[in-house]
Order: C-alpha cells, then sequence, then structure tokens
C-alpha cells in the first residue's frame, strides 16, 4: 500500500501524475506551482511551498506519519472521491460527449 504520491516539480500544469494517484486512492504531497493548487488541499493531502526546502518536506512527512488509521483513510477517500469527481475520464468523457450532442439537436 502506497501511503502518499510525492511531487516536488518546480513547475507544473494540471499534474495528471497526481489524477492517477488520486484514481488508487492516494493522497499528494505536492509543491504548490502551476495547476497544482487546483487538485490538492487540505482535504486530499499537502502543499508545500513552490520550492519547498528538505525540512519543509521532512516536517510533512512526519505530520503524514502522525495521523491517526482514521485520519489517513479520510485523506485516501477525499483523494479517490475528487477524482471520481473532476477527473474520471470514463465520465468526463460521457458527459462530454452528451452535451454535445445536446447542443446539435437543438439546431
Amino acid at each position: 500500500e502506497i501511503d502518499f504520491f510525492v511531487n516536488v516539480s518546480e513547475s507544473e500544469g494540471i499534474p495528471v501524475s497526481i489524477m492517477e494517484a488520486f484514481s488508487f486512492s492516494v493522497p499528494a504531497i505536492a509543491s504548490n506551482v502551476g495547476g497544482v493548487s487546483e487538485i490538492v488541499d487540505e482535504t486530499c493531502g499537502f502543499l508545500l511551498s513552490p520550492n519547498p526546502s528538505i525540512d519543509e518536506l521532512q516536517k510533512v512527512l512526519v505530520a503524514c506519519k502522525s495521523l491517526s488509521p482514521g485520519e489517513h483513510s479520510k485523506i485516501r477517500m477525499n483523494a479517490f472521491n475528487k477524482w471520481e469527481e473532476y477527473y474520471n475520464a470514463d465520465k468526463n468523457y460521457s458527459q462530454f460527449v452528451a452535451s454535445i450532442l445536446k447542443i446539435g439537436a437543438k439546431k
């Protein structure tokens, strides 16, 4: 079992790697660059500063280790739920196609 996905990139768009981690109920620890904060928040992981120091990362890792099993389970569930609601490609593609067909039917 993977406890957290760690991404300390210096730049990002919207990180698909974090979406993929969430799809497996793996919360993220990530540097707050690009679109990361659109995905990661305190309900499903931990945001680091844009250029985190080793000390900052260490403090967050220690905080993660000290989470109770219930707290960790909740963060895992929130990560999956965020993926399911916003980033599930099967669901999003179906909704997109349905909306396009609805627009076409109006003409």
